[in-house]
């Protein structure tokens, strides 16, 4: 069956499941990517939350905003869309996403437009639209501790080894679901991967590096140092370390950039930033306390 028609029955169900993963020989060419760890992003971005003065919610405020989400073709099916950032903000995130962890993982399109899958095995992929060419990103073990890294290789859409022969097919299928009007079959790689095209001073792809679903949301973390929230009712948070800025979808759909304190003037918003906080915090409580599996995040790390 198709992906878009099992999609529609699978997602309406998936509840908190989702999301594997602590929130903690071939012709690919490999590479280990560094990565700042996950106490010290959580860490910092506390700290800037905790600068913030939240309305509780018994206050009233003439900023709050009102309105009923308009739905989209993935609304109710586990996805959703918003309109692009109109200025300076977080300058990649998740556009549209769909949960069908039921089976395979989480598929997504970021607002570059490049697609990757989140897979139930915890290994992920990303394929950059503009060469063809796609990084398939797995953790290993350090040969010298228990430590575990990123372990990227980078293929092109007409080489690549058997064993990804499943995943780059389900790849295409989350592709044409996500985006119907991009053909990824006429994708032609621009060139060859090389060895230098991942070296340590060129960046990598960003991609959704950990994610979870909780009662109220779905928290997903980019290689970037960048999370992003989205709420059941649609609205949406999307912030970074090394920005004062969030990216923020209110209840009408529109995308604005938001000064974080916001908070302080703005009933709704600052309810929304609140849960944030609070679910960072839990992120950063069990962050060392679980290594995999998935589940409510109020229960497990991310």
């Amino acid at each position: 069956s198709s992906l878009s028609a099992a999609t529609t029955t699978t997602t309406t169900t998936t509840t908190a499941a989702a999301g594997t993963g602590a929130f903690g020989s071939s012709a690919g060419v490999g590479s280990v990517k560094s990565e700042k760890g996950d106490q010290e992003v959580l860490h910092f971005l506390l700290q800037k939350l905790g600068r913030l003065h939240f309305i509780s919610s018994s206050s009233s405020s003439s900023s709050s905003s009102s309105g009923h989400t308009p739905t989209s073709p993935l609304h109710g099916s586990g996805g959703r869309r918003a309109a692009p950032l109109t200025s300076e903000g977080p300058s990649v995130f998740v556009s549209k996403w769909v949960d069908y962890s039921k089976k395979y993982g989480l598929g997504y399109q970021l607002n570059n437009g490049f697609v990757g899958v989140y897979f139930n095995d915890s290994t992920k992929i990303i394929l950059d639209i503009n060469t063809g060419h796609f990084e398939y990103i797995e953790r290993r073990a350090k040969h010298t501790s228990a430590e575990r890294y990123d372990y990227t290789r980078r293929f092109d859409l007409n080489t690549y080894p058997n064993e990804l022969n499943k995943k780059v097919t389900l790849l295409r299928h989350f592709a044409s679901y996500l985006d119907p009007d991009m053909n990824i079959d006429h994708l032609e790689p621009s060139s060859a991967p090389s060895s230098s095209s991942l070296s340590s001073s060129s960046p990598s792809l960003t991609f959704v590096k950990k994610w979870i679903r909780t009662k109220h949301a779905v928290i997903m973390r980019m290689n970037n140092d960048t999370f992003q929230v989205t709420f059941n009712d649609q609205t949406e948070v999307v912030l970074t370390a090394d920005k004062q800025c969030v990216s923020y979808v209110d209840r009408n759909g529109a995308r604005k950039v938001r000064d974080m304190r916001d908070v302080e003037t703005d009933k709704h918003f600052s309810s929304r930033m609140k849960y944030v906080k609070e679910i960072l915090q839990t992120l950063l409580s069990k962050s060392g306390a679980t290594s995999g599996g998935g589940g409510d995040a109020e229960k497990k790390a991310v």
